[in-house]
């Protein structure tokens, strides 16, 4: 017997009353004013708000009828250095010899909601102490859920994602335990995604979801880029006891800008498909690149220095290494891909004095976190600009060979004819480190040559400041570093796809400027 039992702790009061036998049981208890801070203690994520509940059991052992009570106020926690919105918890549960009710309700300010209940069959009692759920017997419940997505990445410790839009949808659970079925629809409208590393950016995000029975019907998602491109999917998700969640879906990608920074944009039409299960999933299909711009930095970054930091008022619940760094485990979903690329026409790659136009087909293999490029390809026409001289590019490959990173092997020659020789520059090796070279017919050392492009004379001839020109030439070579470059700037201006500057049949002075009005119709004007 509990005639009166009364504890005060943290601000928190707990009183409780009651009688046990045999034959009969009846208690209660209360808690009012927890504070839910205290369960950092307890080695758990740092909560905060206040907890109120009430449990009380009636009835003989072997029939015992329980009621649980709960209700929290402004709750709410810090999870990836994120603070979550503060919520209001209200929820009882009734729990019989035959069946546990559940109903819950959880709001949020802007009317945002999740509410619902359910009932699950189960065997219970307390004497003897028994707990099992009846797998046969049916389930009943319905859900309801209102929810704003804004936060969702930042609560998984994304910060190079963002998700905005609201969920709604109406959910009834039916079925059993072993395969439960849900009917309802969930719906998104106007959503908003945007992804910090590639630069996509998804507009008008539409989700529509029919739920019918063991099935998840994804009906349509369709959203728009930040041109004239769209996206469009239609799926299904099943959800089986014992094999758990598989799906299958189609993309259907339409002109759309799915890459769009400061070194590279592209504009992809095709059709994928993804299949898979909650272990992992694999991306595969078909894509037409229409246009693409790579930009290559004009001063190859140096390494990034490490630095050792040091956490202070580290909460205990993370753990250090020796290297001051937090041990996690990698929850990454494993996506395997299996992706053909078209690459016609329109791929620019351009910056440190180039300006060419490829073409070719490659493979993309591995995973969404270590993809493997396997392709090549060629050169359509281009141009080298190099120490005030354009060379006109006769060759040129770019072969990816599945390494990761995905850096392609670059082999480049280009040519520009002198007075009384003519001189090859070589490109060569890998794109992010490639090494530049000289030849000329007659074979000349490099200064010689260097020398014949600067000044049109030898090296014996030149200045004193043409010497010093000359050495900053070579340095030139040997570094890559550039100055400004007019004539990418003007050709961007125009929105032209090309503009060049070479000697016509009369030794004058011509410039050439071209572009694309649609897929494979190029137009050049000379001048």
């Amino acid at each position: 017997i509990i005639e009166q039992l009364a504890l005060n702790f943290s601000g928190a009061n707990l009183n409780a009353t009651g009688k046990f036998n045999y034959n009969q049981i009846n208690a209660t208890f209360i808690l009012d004013q927890l504070p839910l801070k205290l369960f950092k203690y307890l080695d758990l994520p740092e909560l905060d708000g206040i907890a109120n509940a009430q449990l009380i059991i009636n009835g003989n052992p072997i029939k015992p009828q329980i009621k649980f009570n709960t209700s929290i106020k402004n709750l709410t926690s810090i999870i990836n250095d994120t603070q979550l919105p503060k919520i209001q918890v209200n929820s009882n549960a009734e729990l019989t010899s035959e069946r546990i009710i559940i109903n819950y309700n959880i709001n949020h300010l802007n009317d945002k909601k999740l509410q619902g209940n359910l009932t699950i069959p189960i065997n219970f009692s307390l004497s003897p102490i028994n707990f099992s759920i009846n797998e046969q017997l049916p389930l009943k419940g319905d859900l309801n859920v209102a929810a704003d997505l804004k936060h969702l990445f930042e609560f998984l410790g994304d910060y190079n994602q963002k998700l905005s839009g609201v969920i709604d949808g109406e959910i009834n659970i039916g079925g059993n335990i072993i395969q439960p079925n849900l009917f309802g629809k969930i719906k998104m409208n106007n959503g908003y995604y945007e992804n910090g590393i590639s630069g996509t950016v998804l507009k008008n995000l539409n989700l529509d979801i029919k739920l019918t029975g063991e099935n998840f019907a994804l009906i349509s998602l369709n959203a728009n880029d930040r041109g004239n491109g769209d996206i469009n999917a239609q799926g299904k998700l099943e959800l089986n006891y014992k094999n758990g969640l598989q799906f299958d879906s189609q993309i259907k990608i339409n002109k759309s800008k799915l890459i769009n920074i400061d070194t590279a944009n592209t504009i992809l039409e095709g059709n994928l498909n993804i299949i898979g299960n909650q272990q992992q999933a694999k991306i595969q299909g078909n894509l037409n690149l229409i246009k693409s711009e790579i930009q290559l930095p004009e001063q190859l970054s140096t390494d990034i220095p490490k630095l050792v930091v040091k956490e202070i008022n580290q909460h205990s619940h993370k753990i250090k290494n020796n290297n001051n760094q937090i041990n996690q485990k990698s929850t990454s979903y494993p996506l395997d891909l299996d992706i053909n690329v078209a690459i016609p026409s329109r791929t620019f790659v351009r910056g440190r004095g180039l300006d060419s136009e490829w073409r070719g087909d490659v493979d993309i293999k591995g995973s969404i976190l270590k993809p493997q490029i396997v392709g090549q390809l060629q050169l359509q026409r281009g141009i080298f600009d190099f120490l005030d001289r354009r060379f006109k590019i006769q060759e040129g490959i770019l072969e990816f060979h599945g390494d990761y990173p995905p850096i392609p092997n670059i082999e480049i020659k280009a040519a520009v004819n002198n007075r009384d020789n003519s001189t090859l520059i070589l490109i060569n090796g890998l794109a992010n480190k490639p090494k530049l070279s000289l030849e000329s017919q007659p074979p000349l050392p490099q200064d010689e040559i260097l020398s014949r492009l600067l000044f049109d004379r030898e090296v014996k001839n030149i200045s004193a400041i043409q010497a010093l020109k000359l050495a900053l030439a070579l340095q030139t070579l040997t570094s890559g570093k550039r100055g400004f470059d007019l004539f990418n700037r003007t050709r961007d201006s125009l929105g032209l796809d090309t503009l060049d500057m070479e000697n016509n049949d009369n030794e004058n002075k011509a410039i050439k400027a071209g572009k694309y009005l649609r897929e494979n119709v190029y137009l050049e004007v000379e001048s």
